[in-house]
């Protein structure tokens, strides 16, 4: 396809387009991602018309419009975006797997990494040594390898022992079920409460059509009715949502099965190759916590698929 060529009408320079037709900017699209209109509001006011300059967030008017998409979809784009900006790929100098995915078990800070001694690699938490940390931690430096290699052992233990994976995520959902038990108790007092508000609400629509009572009076206990219902109707939706997120299903634990056997195929070639382990570790969404747990050096590890404690042999260095 030819590249059009677009005039400068005031200096009558030209130059040749970058893209072609149909190709956005990053900037571009990152602007559609992050814009509300799509999931259905829009603000008036938000910038002022007679100065130019943005209004203050209060002062804006927000009007409903027509959804492109559902604003779960939307919310989710959101985390992703974030996420995304706070694993900006950059070429580290030197080897970190789980780089910029490592937690301090003290105060929650995201940890480092740093380098002594021209050669010795370490996770450290920055709030330690009160780097741009409003924080003190007296937890320790971790070194890189025996961190690194105790969480990739344990990703190719996982990944090459389905049995062990199917144990381990029934043994979650039976651990979800029982945390859950009090929302599932809500949720049937909820229905309850629906279904008893609904049928007083239907005998008194009755009541209103017989005309025998005061229709001033069971239009507001009618109102009343409604507001309840509606009220128990979005706590019932919230306490569903809560409990789908919150618990694993059957179908969930076979995609998890499905994704693990086909990642697991990677193993051998991510062995000699980091960038491959490093992309292992993302699209599994590996998690850790490094801590100081009765003397020794810990690391809480999760992820996609699973959760569980390593304990990390100490350094000399």
């Amino acid at each position: 396809m030819k590249i059009p060529t677009y005039i400068d009408i005031r200096s009558n320079a030209t130059f040749k387009k970058k893209r072609g037709y149909g190709e956005w900017d990053k900037s571009t699209v990152s602007q559609i991602l992050r814009s509300e209109v799509y999931k259905g509001t829009w603000h008036y006011g938000r910038v002022n018309s007679h100065t130019g300059e943005a209004n203050p967030q209060e002062r804006w008017v927000e009007v409903s419009v027509p959804a492109i998409v559902g604003g779960e979809i939307w919310q989710r784009a959101q985390e992703r975006l974030e996420e995304n900006k706070r694993l900006l790929k950059r070429k580290p100098k030197y080897e970190y797997l789980v780089g910029r995915r490592v937690s301090c078990g003290h105060c929650g800070t995201p940890m480092m990494g740093t380098i002594t001694g021209g050669k010795y690699l370490y996770y450290f938490c920055p709030a330690k040594r009160g780097d741009r940390v409003a924080k003190d931690c007296d937890n320790r430096y971790f070194g890189v390898g025996q961190v690194d290699a105790a969480v990739w052992g344990w990703i190719k233990e996982l990944l090459l022992n389905p049995e062990a994976l199917r144990r381990n995520l029934e043994e979650q959902q039976a651990e979800q079920e029982e945390a859950s038990k009090p929302l599932h108790d809500r949720l049937t007092v909820t229905d309850d409460l629906l279904a008893d508000n609904r049928r007083k609400l239907e005998k008194l629509l009755d009541l209103y059509l017989s005309g025998d009572f005061d229709k001033e009076m069971l239009t507001e206990r009618k109102a009343r009715l409604e507001t309840t219902i509606a009220a128990l109707e979005k706590e019932r939706g919230n306490l569903v949502a809560t409990l789908k997120a919150m618990t694993l299903s059957g179908d969930q634990i076979m995609t998890i099965e499905d994704f693990a056997k086909e990642v697991s195929g990677g193993l051998m070639e991510a062995e000699a190759d980091f960038e491959a382990r490093r992309h292992l570790i993302d699209l599994l969404d590996v998690r850790v916590t490094l801590a100081i747990e009765d003397g020794q050096k810990v690391a809480y590890v999760r992820c996609l698929v699973d959760e569980t404690e390593l304990r990390v042999a100490s350094t000399t260095h």
